[in-house]
């Protein structure tokens, strides 16, 4: 990121991490000179405390996405990551979540991503697992029927980054109070690229 003004030296800022979903501010101070001389910054210049925003929130990258154990390959089971979330990714005996006390939904399955209602057991702050709400690149994939459910559940290789809100969201996320689980979806390149994924099940 380069900022340049006539009668100032140019600031360049590198190692600039911007997070999926998420407002990042950079305080910059120009200095007078010649605009030809170029002032640097290459130390990481993201904040220890956000001053854009209220949130207790955490984005989940690219690589704890494909590196992290997710039952069933289910990159929403990571969003226990995020302070103020805690959740039963218990499985039973036929693969099924076991829901937390006093829920009501579709739970989990042991279809994983290939099933249609996902309802993953997480309460942020001691809201109800009923309270969550999803998004894929900005697009709503709430379930009609089932509160805090999902009727997309994307797999490891499609997803870019996962931002969790815990609380204190701005207005734009009003619609449900407990955790907003908005997931970016990966890009694609020229380079022709695949994976493969072994599941090995006991008979």
């Amino acid at each position: 990121m380069a900022v340049e003004k006539a009668g100032y030296k140019q600031k360049v800022f590198d190692n600039v991490v911007v997070n999926a979903e998420a407002v990042q501010g950079v305080d910059v101070a120009l200095e007078a000179g010649d605009i030809s001389a170029t002032v640097t910054v290459t130390q990481d210049t993201v904040p220890i405390l956000d001053t854009e925003n209220a949130n207790v929130d955490r984005a989940i990258t690219t690589q704890e996405v494909r590196t992290l154990p997710q039952f069933g390959r289910d990159p929403y089971e990571l969003t226990r990551l995020t302070p103020g979330v805690f959740g039963d990714f218990a499985r039973g005996g036929a693969g099924g979540a076991v829901n937390l006390p006093n829920q009501s939904g579709p739970g989990g399955s042991n279809r994983s991503i290939f099933q249609t209602e996902n309802q993953p057991q997480i309460s942020a702050n001691g809201q109800r697992v009923s309270a969550n709400s999803f998004q894929i690149d900005g697009t709503s994939v709430n379930s009609l029927t089932w509160g805090g459910a999902a009727v997309i559940t994307p797999n490891q290789e499609s997803v870019k980054e996962v931002q969790v809100i815990a609380n204190n969201y701005s207005a734009e996320f009003g619609r449900n109070s407990g955790a907003q689980v908005l997931t970016v979806s990966q890009n694609g390149t020229n380079q022709f690229h695949g994976s493969l994924f072994l599941k090995n099940s006991l008979q």
